[in-house]
């Protein structure tokens, strides 16, 4: 998924004129902390992102400082955790991460900008990590070079109140595009929310749509969520989710009637969230978002 912490971060730092590496890692075998695609910034006093492991992180961020103190352009590398319990070295997982690491210039802005682009408009992009040359957006991901990072999970929220408030604090953590939609002025105070959220009117057509949606309904009126969810078909959710008792629940039902709503309704989640103890606004939002996951990845 696209990092958007991570890219803002690159370009900051080349509008800042701050050398860095950009690392990615681009291959894996057997058992890794992380994942291809997974990517780490590295300057001399600065480090940004993380490619797990604790110890194998260590030594790729030495070796990264001796690549920038070098000027090199580009370098390849395999750092191995094939340690035993006896000589750890980089861990005892058994896999290979291999990087591919290269010297971020001006002539990266461009790339930065276009990825932060397919963030904010919530889709995915594709990026070619050659040896040949620096970082470009590619077409499709089809080249032994290209990795593709999927869209953000475009969550939208129905209602700014406790609950809107700490579903977003919660998935901003998870690098999710969020916007809250909400009427009431006070639930559109940008000082309330984490940094970069957006905020709509109540008509679908002001929101941002893009590959992977998922809507929550944490409305104070259930009237309101009926006439949400009427909108809401004719979208591309991969999750829709309403909070409320079952008799909220009910009442929202005999509102919608239509047959095509009917079957529409089944597919929604509510009760809202996994069954697990919550009642706190956090604990709710926690659930809420352990089912968009789940949903998300199925």
């Amino acid at each position: 998924m696209i990092d958007k912490r991570i890219w803002t971060t690159a370009f900051n730092w080349i509008e800042a004129r701050i050398p860095f590496i950009f690392s990615v890692i681009f291959h894996t075998e057997g058992s890794t902390p992380r994942k291809q695609g997974a990517i780490i910034l590295v300057a001399k006093d600065q480090v940004a992102g993380t490619i797990g492991g604790g110890a194998v992180e260590l030594k790729l961020i030495q070796m990264l400082r001796k690549q920038l103190k070098e000027r090199m352009s580009f370098s390849e590398l395999d750092l191995r955790l094939d340690g035993t319990p006896d000589n750890t070295e980089l861990g005892v997982c058994g896999g290979i991460m291999t990087f591919r690491n290269y010297r971020f210039e001006s002539g990266q802005k461009a790339l930065c900008r276009e990825v932060l682009l397919a963030y904010e408009t919530a889709n995915s992009c594709t990026i070619s990590f050659s040896t040949v040359q620096a970082p470009i957006l590619a077409q499709d991901a089809q080249s032994n070079h290209n990795i593709k990072y999927n869209a953000p999970v475009n969550l939208i929220i129905y209602g700014g109140g406790h609950c809107g408030k700490a579903l977003a604090e919660a998935a901003s953590l998870l690098k999710y595009r969020i916007t809250i939609v909400d009427p009431q002025k006070e639930c559109q105070n940008p000082n309330d929310y984490p940094e970069n959220i957006h905020f709509s009117s109540m008509d679908t057509s002001s929101i941002v749509w893009g590959e992977r949606n998922a809507a929550v309904l944490l409305t104070r009126n259930w009237r309101q969520d009926a006439a949400i969810l009427t909108m809401l078909k004719n979208q591309d959710c991969t999750y829709i989710g309403m909070m409320g008792s079952q008799k909220r629940i009910a009442c929202v039902k005999e509102l919608l009637t239509d047959g095509s709503m009917v079957k529409f309704l089944e597919g929604i989640h509510c009760p809202i969230g996994l069954p697990i103890p919550s009642e706190t606004p956090e604990e709710i939002a926690i659930a809420i978002l352990a089912e968009v996951m789940q949903e998300m990845h199925l």
